[in-house]
């Protein structure tokens, strides 16, 4: 029977597309549409069986997303857009088994949307991993929120440290050390599901992740420099640790997190600073001179004492 499922759903869903699911009415007259994007795959086979899960996952997403009547379109990819694929922007990626090239296409795929003008200025999109599709009421409450809050882009809270996930190169890159409290002592998002609200701002926010994650450098696992690591220093987690510093080279405001015990034992040397510490650091906070966007706006639950930056 999955088999049989798996063989139609093959037929249905070209190569490259995204499948759209029927487009909810939505509650509230408005001029903007609510995207949901996500893509799973681990090639351009469709046919390939190790890609049954993969698809599964996705069906449960878009059988997710049509209770949700503020979504109002939906484009679930279960491979790369060709324009994705064979962009020799991405050729060394595409060859990666890892995360299908160490995540790219989550900063890729809602670009080309953009770009493409299935998704025009004000619209606003709902990323969400398809294997995360329990948490699309959380994301689709916030997406309809947006606009009311003056949001550009919303992440959800990892809770860990970005120093203890990110490789020193990355630090480096935006010309800071692992221990700067604001870079480094601060919380990592949840790069799996987040929320944007197209515009100016944010394309061109979108735009720089994208930039970061094309730069092998940045995106793999590989060090350039180890030295540049923090002392406890677990793994680098690729889309999640650049996202990570773009939000800091765009907000005054950084949450408290959480080292987590690592095989060397080397965090219990270390203090994680208060609130309080990095309350008073705000003072000294200038926007990114590269990598920030003038005006970014961006929420975050749990940061410093209201919990939005």
């Amino acid at each position: 029977m999955k088999l049989l499922a798996y063989a139609l759903a093959c037929a249905l869903w070209p190569l490259g597309q995204g499948f759209k699911l029927e487009e909810s009415p939505s509650k509230t007259k408005r001029n903007y549409k609510i995207h949901l994007v996500a893509h799973r795959s681990m090639s351009q086979n469709l046919t390939d069986p190790e890609q049954v899960g993969f698809f599964e996952d996705l069906g449960k997403l878009g059988t997710a997303s049509a209770k949700f009547a503020n979504i109002d379109k939906t484009h679930l990819f279960k491979a790369l857009p060709d324009e994705i694929f064979t962009n020799p922007k991405w050729a060394k990626h595409v060859k990666e088994r890892e995360g299908r090239g160490w995540w790219f296409w989550k900063a890729a795929i809602p670009n080309h949307l953009i770009k493409k003008g299935t998704i025009a200025d004000d619209d606003v999109i709902i990323w969400l991993d398809a294997d995360q599709w329990g948490m699309l009421g959380e994301l689709a409450e916030h997406a309809g929120k947006a606009h009311d809050q003056d949001v550009d882009f919303f992440a959800k809270n990892g809770g860990t440290c970005q120093n203890q996930w990110t490789k020193g190169d990355v630090f480096k890159r935006f010309g800071v050390k692992w221990d700067d409290m604001h870079y480094g002592y601060t919380v990592q998002p949840w790069a799996a599901g987040w929320v944007m609200r197209v515009n100016s701002r944010s394309k061109q926010f979108l735009q720089h992740w994208e930039d970061l994650l094309s730069d092998t450098r940045m995106a793999s696992d590989d060090p350039v420099d180890a030295t540049q690591n923090s002392p406890f220093f677990t793994s680098h987690r690729q889309d999640q640790s650049l996202l990570g510093m773009m939000l800091m080279a765009n907000t005054k405001k950084q949450a408290k997190c959480t080292l987590l015990a690592d095989k060397h034992q080397n965090y219990k040397k270390y203090t994680v600073p208060s609130i309080t510490e990095m309350i008073a650091h705000e003072k000294t906070w200038q926007r990114h001179s590269e990598f920030g966007v003038e005006g970014m706006k961006i929420a975050m639950p749990g940061l410093n004492d209201e919990g939005w930056f």
